[in-house]
C-alpha cells in the first residue's frame, strides 16, 4: 500500500497550501534558512540559533572559512530561528543574511526508501519521479527541494512496494564465447554490450528466478555505483557465490571487468549497487539458434535477441492442432524430447516474461547451428521503476559497515587504541566505537570501499563525546580523495568544539570544507601536543539532505 501526501505549491501566485496526509505517512513543505556569509579563511565556526530571543543555542553545524562567499542549506532547521556564526573558542560573532529555499519533511516510520513524485494538476494520474529520500532510523526525512520548481505543482511522497535494492557486486573477466545461458554460440551476433563484455552472473536464485530454470537468460539490468552508471546482460551463472551473499538473501551479481570498472573505477574488487531492470538493447527482431536437431527426435533450441526476458517457447508441427511447450534446461535450452519425430514445416513461437506472443515464419527444416528470425521483436515491457542512484553504506552503526563491497576501513596510527563494539555508553543502539590514547598528532583514518561522489550539499554526520569526565579538546576532521581530475587532493581542517561527557550530534557540510569532488577517506586527528584520554564516536555517515 502507498503511503502518501500531498503539496500544492502555488508558486506565481507566491501561494503555499498542503492538503492533508493520508494513509499513514506524513510529509510537508517546510522553508529552508540560506544563510549567506563571507567567513575567513581556514577558520573553524559553529553555527548557533536563536529563537524569539532565546538563548543561543549551538546546532552542531561546523563551516571552515575560505574568505570567499558562501551560501549554506539549513534543510531541517527552523526557517523562523535567528542564526550567527561563532569561531570555535572565541566570542566574535558574524552574523548572515538569511534567505529561503524550500524543502521536503516528513515521517515514514519503518520506510528505507520514499519517492518524491510530482504533477501538474491533481485532475490527472499521471506522476512523475522526482527523486529518491531515505528516511533516518527513526522515520524522519529531509529532503531539499531545488530549483527548477514548475508552477502549479503538486508533490507527494510514496513508499514503494519494491523500494531500491542494494546489491554486491565482483567482478571478473566475462567471455562472450562462453557463460551458463549458452550465447556463445551466437556470440557473433548478440547485441553489442553483450559481445563488449557487459555480462554479469547472479546468484543462482535470481538466474533461475521463481524455479524456472534459466528465467533471466538475456535480461538486461541497469546498475548505478560510486562512479556512474552501466547496463550488463545476464549472459551466466554464479554456482559458488561468496559466503553471505546468496546464502544470505543478498542480491549478488559477477559482472565484467569493463562494467565494473564503468560503477566503481577500478577494474577489480567487490562493491555495492542499486539496479533495475530495463529492455534489453536489440536490433532487429526475436531470433533463434538450433543448438541440436536429432532427425526431428531430439531438438534443442535457443532463442536470443530479445528484448524482454522469456516466460516459454512452443512449438507445432505440421498437420497438428496442438502447441507443445517445451521445457527449458539449466544452460537456456529449450527441448523436445517427445518419442516421436516431428513434422515440418515446424512452427514455433515464444512468450515474453510479461505475456507477449511472438512468432517465426514457418521452418522448413532444421540444422545445428540454423539461425533464424522471428516476424517481430517483443514491444511490450512495464514502465520502469525510477532510474537508480547509488546508496552509500553507513560508517558506523554498532560497528563498521561490513557489507561485502561496502565495507568500510579502519587504520590508526600515533599509538591509539580501538574497541570498535564498545558497550558502555551509545548514542544510538547498542554499541560505539571507543578511542583511546590519543597522543599527539595521532589520528584515526576511515577508509571507503570505493571512491565516491562528494553529495550535492552533503554533509557527514556524526555523533561524539569525550570518553571520560574530562573534556575532549583540540580535534579535528579532514577528508581525502580526489578532485575532478583524478589528482589526490585534501580538504581543509575542520576543527571540532571542545567535547565533554554528552553526546552530541555534529554536521560538517562537505562544499565549504573544500572536501575533494571525489571521497575515499575521513581523518580524524588530535591537532595538538595535548594527549587525550579517550573518545566516543557512533552514527557515522554521509547524508545528502
Amino acid at each position: 500500500m502507498h503511503f502518501r501526501s500531498l503539496i500544492h505549491s502555488a508558486v506565481a501566485a507566491g501561494m503555499l497550501a498542503v492538503l492533508p496526509a493520508t494513509m499513514g505517512g506524513t510529509v510537508a513543505l517546510r522553508p529552508t534558512p540560506i544563510l549567506n556569509v563571507t567567513l575567513p579563511a581556514g577558520l573553524t565556526y559553529q553555527v548557533e540559533s536563536s529563537t524569539n530571543g532565546s538563548a543561543w543555542t549551538a546546532t552542531g553545524v561546523l563551516v571552515v572559512g575560505t574568505g570567499g562567499p558562501l551560501a549554506l542549506r539549513l534543510d531541517g532547521f527552523a526557517a523562523q530561528a535567528t542564526y550567527r556564526f561563532a569561531p570555535l573558542d572565541a566570542a566574535s560573532f558574524i552574523a548572515p543574511t538569511v534567505t529561503n529555499g524550500w524543502h521536503l519533511a516528513g515521517s515514514f516510520p519503518g520506510a528505507g526508501e520514499v519517492r518524491v513524485e510530482t504533477n501538474a494538476t491533481l485532475a490527472s494520474p499521471s506522476w512523475a519521479h522526482r527523486d529518491f529520500a531515505f528516511p533516518d532510523a527513526a522515520g524522519s526525512l529531509v529532503r531539499a527541494l531545488r530549483p527548477p520548481l514548475p508552477s502549479p505543482i503538486f508533490l507527494r511522497g510514496v513508499q514503494p512496494a519494491t523500494p531500491l535494492e542494494l546489491a554486491t557486486l565482483a567482478s571478473y573477466l566475462a567471455d562472450p564465447h562462453a557463460g551458463a545461458a549458452g550465447f556463445g554460440l551466437v556470440a557473433d551476433d548478440m547485441p553489442q554490450l553483450y559481445r563488449d563484455g557487459y555480462i554479469c552472473a547472479p546468484c543462482p536464485a535470481f538466474y533461475h528466478r521463481g524455479g524456472a530454470n534459466a528465467a533471466a537468460a538475456g535480461e538486461c539490468y541497469e546498475f548505478t555505483g560510486p562512479a556512474g552508471t552501466t547496463t550488463v546482460m545476464v549472459g551466466d551463472l554464479d554456482d559458488l557465490p561468496p559466503p553471505g551473499t546468496c546464502d544470505a538473501g543478498r542480491t549478488y551479481f559477477d559482472i565484467g571487468n569493463p562494467a565494473f570498472a564503468a560503477l566503481f573505477t577500478d577494474a577489480a574488487g567487490f562493491g555495492t549497487a542499486t539496479y533495475r531492470l530495463v529492455p534489453a538493447p536489440v536490433v532487429g527482431n526475436v531470433k533463434m539458434v538450433v543448438v541440436l536437431n536429432s532427425g526431428g527426435f531430439y531438438l534443442e533450441l535457443r532463442p536470443y535477441n530479445h528484448r524482454a526476458g522469456l516466460g516459454k517457447l512452443e512449438i507445432k508441427s505440421a498437420g497438428s492442432a496442438n502447441w507443445i511447450e517445451l521445457p527449458r534446461t539449466v544452460y537456456n535450452s529449450f527441448v523436445y524430447n517427445g518419442g516421436g519425430a516431428l513434422a515440418f514445416p515446424l512452427s514455433v513461437r515464444v512468450t515474453s516474461r510479461f505475456g507477449e506472443v511472438v512468432d517465426f515464419p514457418a521452418i522448413a527444416a532444421m540444422q545445428p547451428n540454423d539461425r533464424f528470425t522471428a516476424n517481430a521483436q517483443f514491444a511490450a515491457f512495464p514502465d520502469l521503476a525510477p532510474a537508480p542512484v547509488w546508496i552509500l553504506p553507513p560508517v558506523y552503526t554498532d560497528s563498521l559497515s561490513n557489507v561485502l563491497g561496502g565495507q568500510w576501513a579502519m587504520s590508526l596510527y600515533g599509538g591509539l587504541v580501538v574497541n570498535p563494539t564498545y558497550t558502555g555508553s551509545a548514542f544510538q543502539g547498542a554499541a560505539s566505537l571507543q578511542i583511546s590514547n590519543f597522543t599527539a598528532f595521532s589520528g584515526i583514518q576511515f577508509f571507503a570501499p570505493h571512491r565516491f561522489p562528494r553529495p550535492l550539499d552533503g554533509v557527514l554526520e556524526f555523533a561524539i563525546r569525550s570518553g571520560t569526565a574530562s573534556p575532549a579538546s583540540h580535534l579535528a576532521v579532514l577528508f581525502t580523495g580526489f578532485d575532478g581530475g583524478g589528482t589526490a587532493a585534501t580538504s581543509q581542517t575542520v576543527a571540532l568544539p571542545t567535547l565533554d561527557a554528552t553526546w552530541r550530534r555534529l554536521r560538517i557540510p562537505l562544499a565549504p570544507a573544500l572536501v575533494p569532488a571525489r571521497i575515499y577517506e575521513i581523518r580524524i586527528i588530535n591537532n595538538s601536543l595535548t594527549p587525550i584520554t579517550s573518545v566516543l564516536l557512533d552514527a557515522i555517515s554521509f547524508q545528502q539532505p
